[in-house]
């Protein structure tokens, strides 16, 4: 019985942490002072690598931004920069100093692998998950996240995510 206890206390102390995630875009992405209209949406398995080193797996989703120098706050016009995200896994940057985004991880080159290539195409910058307490089996955690980018020649900003993650 001693030994069963044991066995048990180890795997559950060696059990990694691991949630699915969804995010969703709040309607606005800020650059400077202004508000960019903005559609997004980005899933991922939120998981820790053998080390404890938090580890975004599986991560897709799709950003939509506009310039809307001609107040039409609509998305879903041809001058949209569109970009798609398919990434394996991305490390969490280890010695990340936070000034904006504290109490989260840095996922570094967080990059387009698909664009519709206005303004040169692509999308590229980084990833701020804030950090959460482990989800129980069935308990849904709320958090955010940020996503700092560039595209094109002219287009940055910041999009901020609202986040629910979920034990499965």
């Amino acid at each position: 019985m001693k030994k069963l206890a044991l066995i048990i206390a180890i795997s559950s102390m060696t059990q990694a942490f691991s949630a699915t995630v969804t995010c969703i875009s709040k309607s606005e992405a800020r650059q400077g002072g202004a508000k960019l209209p903005v559609a997004a949406r980005i899933d991922f398995r939120d998981d820790e690598d053998e080390s404890g080193n938090r580890v975004l797996k599986n991560v897709v989703g799709h950003v939509a931004v506009r310039n809307n120098f001609d107040g039409d706050d609509k998305i879903g016009r041809s001058d949209d920069y569109y970009s798609i995200f398919n990434i394996k896994k991305m490390k969490a940057k280890a010695k990340y100093k936070a000034r904006v985004y504290k109490n989260h991880s840095k996922f570094e080159d967080y990059d387009s692998t698909a664009s519709n290539s206005t303004d040169g195409g692509g999308m590229w910058g980084y990833l701020a998950v804030e950090k959460y307490e482990e989800p129980k089996g069935g308990e849904e955690k709320s958090f955010s996240a940020h996503y700092v980018f560039q595209s094109g020649d002219h287009m940055g900003g910041t999009v901020d995510f609202d986040c629910k993650s979920s034990r499965w």
